[in-house]
C-alpha cells in the first residue's frame, strides 16, 4: 500500500507525511488546507473539522465515525471506503466520489453535495437534513431509514435506489430520476416530485402523501402507487 501526499505550507510551516512504523496504517502528517492523497490509510476516528481536502484521494480509506465537520472536499474521491458513521454536517462535498463507500448512520446535516456521487454506497440510517443534492448520483444507493426532511435532491439521479422508511418531509425531488426506486414506506408529507419520473418505483405504503406535490410527475404501467394516487404515464 503506497501514500502520496502533496506538502501544505501554512504559515511559513511544512507538514511532511510520516513513515508507518512496522505492520501498522500508513499515516500523514495532516494539516488543514492539506490536499494530497492516502488511499488505504486508517482516519478512523480522527478530528479533521474545517479542513480542506480539495481535490483529495481517499479511495478504500478508514473514515469510520471520523468528524469531518465544515470540511471542504470538492471533487475529492472517496470510492470504496469505509465511512460508517462519519460526520459531515455542513460540509462541501460538490462533485465528490463516494461510489460503494459504506456511510451507514453518516450525519450529512447541511451538507452541500452539488453534484456528488454516491452510486452503490450505502447510507441506511444516514441523516441528510437540509442538504443540497442537486444533481447527485444515488443509482443503487441504500438510502432506507434516512432522515433528509428539506433536503433537495432536484434533479438528482436515483434510479434503483432504496429508500424504504424514510423520512423525506419537505424535501424536493424536483426532475428526479426515481425510475426502479423503491421508496415503500416512507413519509413524504408536503415533500415535492414535481416533474419526476417514477417509472417502475415501488410507493406501496407511502405516508403523508395527500400534502405531496406530485405535478408533472409521471409513472409507468408496472408503478406501484398506494390508493389515491394517481399519475400520468410518462412519455417515451
Amino acid at each position: 500500500m503506497r501514500v502520496f501526499a502533496t506538502f501544505a505550507v501554512l504559515a511559513g510551516l511544512t507538514f511532511i507525511p510520516t513513515a508507518p512504523a512496522l505492520g501498522q496504517a500508513e499515516v500523514v502528517g495532516w494539516a488543514p488546507d492539506y490536499s494530497g492523497a492516502c488511499a488505504g490509510c486508517n482516519l478512523s476516528g480522527k478530528r479533521m473539522v474545517g479542513w480542506t481536502i480539495d481535490g483529495g484521494h481517499y479511495a478504500e480509506t478508514d473514515f469510520r465515525n471520523a468528524d469531518m465537520r465544515g470540511v471542504s472536499a470538492i471533487q475529492a474521491v472517496f470510492d470504496g471506503s469505509n465511512a460508517t458513521g462519519i460526520n459531515l454536517i455542513g460540509s462541501t462535498i460538490t462533485g465528490a466520489q463516494f461510489e460503494n463507500t459504506r456511510m451507514d448512520n453518516a450525519q450529512l446535516r447541511r451538507a452541500n453535495a452539488t453534484g456528488a456521487n454516491f452510486t452503490g454506497a450505502g447510507l441506511a440510517g444516514a441523516a441528510l437534513d437540509t442538504g443540497r443534492f442537486i444533481s447527485g448520483v444515488f443509482e443503487r444507493t441504500n438510502l432506507s431509514g434516512i432522515t433528509a426532511r428539506d433536503a433537495v435532491f432536484a434533479a438528482a439521479d436515483l434510479r434503483g435506489a432504496i429508500v424504504t422508511r424514510a423520512d423525506l418531509t419537505g424535501s424536493d425531488f424536483s426532475g428526479a430520476k426515481l425510475q426502479d426506486a423503491t421508496l415503500s414506506g416512507a413519509t413524504l408529507t408536503n415533500a415535492i416530485f414535481v416533474d419526476s419520473n417514477l417509472s417502475g418505483a415501488d410507493l406501496r405504503g407511502i405516508l403523508g402523501f395527500a400534502s405531496a406535490d406530485f405535478d408533472g410527475a409521471c409513472a409507468s404501467a408496472d408503478t406501484m402507487l398506494p390508493e389515491g394516487l394517481q399519475l400520468d404515464i410518462c412519455g417515451d
